[in-house]
């Protein structure tokens, strides 16, 4: 595993960027266009379709989508732990687009595990065309619906401004 990590390659364009998200991250409010939490799934997502982009380049899509699903399933436990989000979600006491992010965003943060553990495995060994086929297939699927589930999580400031 510590060859795994070693073989990684951060993007050196991913720092402006990091910095700039990371500063609108910690200075929104909750009554903002972003809340802090929306402003650090922004980020994620950003490194996620930066991931996608650089895919031709084994060891930079590794270490941008590890770290936008790690920084996926912290916000999860986060959002958890401060807010109640799986007793909340529970209720139903969301309005549908709200429930539906909650539907989407788990079918994603799901499918990470899969993704994860044959793109790990694809980096430690080759990986065969059939290997590499599932982790395209559910990383695709995994995608579309974290996209889903971005798009969707702008429906959850009308929550948090009621509160």
């Amino acid at each position: 595993l510590q060859q795994t990590w070693q073989r990684i390659r951060w993007p050196k364009e991913l720092l402006p960027c990091t910095v700039v998200l990371f500063t609108l991250g910690i200075t929104a409010k909750e009554t903002s266009i972003l809340t802090p939490y929306m402003a650090c799934a922004s980020f994620s997502y950003f490194l996620m379709v930066y991931g996608l982009v650089r895919r031709k380049r084994r060891t930079s899509h590794a270490a941008l989508m590890i770290t936008a699903i790690a920084l996926d399933l912290s916000l999860v436990l986060i959002l958890e732990i401060q807010r109640h989000a799986i007793e909340t979600a529970l209720k139903f006491s969301l309005a549908p687009l709200q429930q539906a992010h909650i539907a989407v965003s788990s079918i994603a943060t799901l499918l990470y595990f899969p993704v994860l553990a044959l793109g790990i495995n694809g980096l430690k060994h080759r990986l065969g065309a059939r290997g590499r086929l599932w982790h395209l297939r559910i990383g695709v699927t995994a995608f579309i619906f974290r996209s889903l589930g971005f798009l969707l999580m702008f429906s959850l400031l009308a929550h948090v401004k009621g509160h």
